[in-house]
């Protein structure tokens, strides 16, 4: 069986390696940076990106490519258009689907609703761009265009002064800023996998923010706006997204969905597991059938039980030890400073008040 590439593997990569082991295909390992955390005794074998790179995995004809992480999107389109385009997504928008500016163009080109956006390093062009776009006084949000998350991310309440956070981000980063109007709503995440052009929905998190920033929970819902998976299944189209996995942040605003951002690849961290607990399934099913079987043959999903993600906000992301003695307790993740409930979804958010309590009384020792 030819293999597949996983470029730049981190979090759910044994996970992977073990799904498509079920189906019989090795997983080769191509890593950008040689400090990656992974573990390289998993994979069939790794490979670094190089010069060299593209004719030893010519040599071994791979039969797909696509990316594990975030960092790996962009070297992953590039593999995949040049050694298997018959299961690539469009080449001529593999920069938009990493730089958010330009992905919000793109999205915009394909007349899709989109939150007004302009990518600039000249205040005086931003603060032109305010008064024609009728946003002066009104709230923002400044980013770099190609970060990770909320990483970097500066939100300017309704009167603030931009110029701070604006000129903060464009020294640090040396390239234009991303600012875009502040658009108020729920914000979701809905994660896809598509073969041939065939969107797919694995589930949909509702998100509950503290700020734009800091995340209270999550919870993986079914119930939502139709509106919200035509808009999401769009984005993917006006992207190129044919083939993989993706998911996208989008806020349901006043005005209908609006885009934050989309991203090529599985869901990270421990949502696989989290995803098979709330619906019985994951994108990763999907992801193997995918690109074994040229078609997802797991439907979209149902919701079997109420699984809340909590993130912790004491110093250091600490996890109560009386966590795991509440009753909708599923799993802890220190790592990540999160603690996911499951079971009715009022025993839940009972829980999820108590777990606030009980990390009221943490108490940090520093040395």
């Amino acid at each position: 069986m030819r293999p597949v590439i996983v470029v730049d593997p981190l979090s759910s990569g044994p996970e992977v390696t073990a799904a498509f082991a079920r189906r019989g295909v090795p997983v080769v390992a191509v890593v950008t940076d040689l400090d990656l955390d992974f573990d390289p005794r998993i994979y069939d074998r790794v490979l670094v990106d190089g010069p060299e790179l593209v004719g030893r995995l010519r040599a071994i004809e791979p039969w797909a490519i696509f990316p594990g992480a975030e960092s790996g999107v962009e070297p992953a389109d590039r593999l995949a258009a040049e050694l298997t385009p018959q299961r690539a997504n469009d080449p001529r928008l593999a920069h938009a689907r990493r730089n958010k500016a330009l992905m919000q163009h793109a999205v915009a080109t394909a007349g899709i609703p989109v939150i007004r956006t302009l990518l600039t390093g000249n205040a005086w062009e931003l603060e032109a761009w305010l008064q024609a776009q009728d946003l002066t006084g009104r709230a923002l949000v400044i980013k770099p265009p190609d970060s990770s998350g909320a990483q970097d991310v500066v939100f300017v309440p309704p009167n603030g002064d931009w110029r701070q956070g604006f000129e903060r981000v464009l020294y640090s980063y040396r390239q234009p800023v991303m600012v875009q109007e502040f658009a108020p709503g729920t914000e979701y995440v809905v994660s896809t996998v598509s073969a041939a052009g065939q969107h797919t929905v694995a589930h949909i998190e509702e998100f509950t923010k503290f700020n734009l920033t800091r995340v209270d929970r999550t919870e993986f819902v079914h119930d939502v706006q139709p509106e919200l998976v035509e808009y999401h299944n769009a984005v993917l189209d006006a992207l190129g997204i044919r083939w993989g996995a993706a998911h996208s942040e989008i806020r349901l605003t006043p005005r209908g969905p609006r885009l934050i951002e989309t991203s090529t690849r599985l869901c990270a961290g421990a949502l696989p597991v989290l995803a098979r607990a709330a619906t019985g399934s994951s994108q990763l099913e999907r992801l193997v059938q995918a690109y074994v079987d040229g078609v997802v043959s797991t439907g979209d999903y149902e919701l079997r039980q109420c699984v809340s993600p909590v993130y912790m906000t004491a110093p250091h992301a600490r996890v109560p030890v009386e966590a795991m003695e509440l009753s909708t307790h599923l799993s802890s993740h220190p790592d990540l400073g999160m603690v996911a409930l499951a079971g009715e979804r009022s025993a839940v958010l009972e829980d999820h008040n108590r777990l606030r309590n009980l990390e009221k009384r943490l108490r940090i020792d520093t040395c």
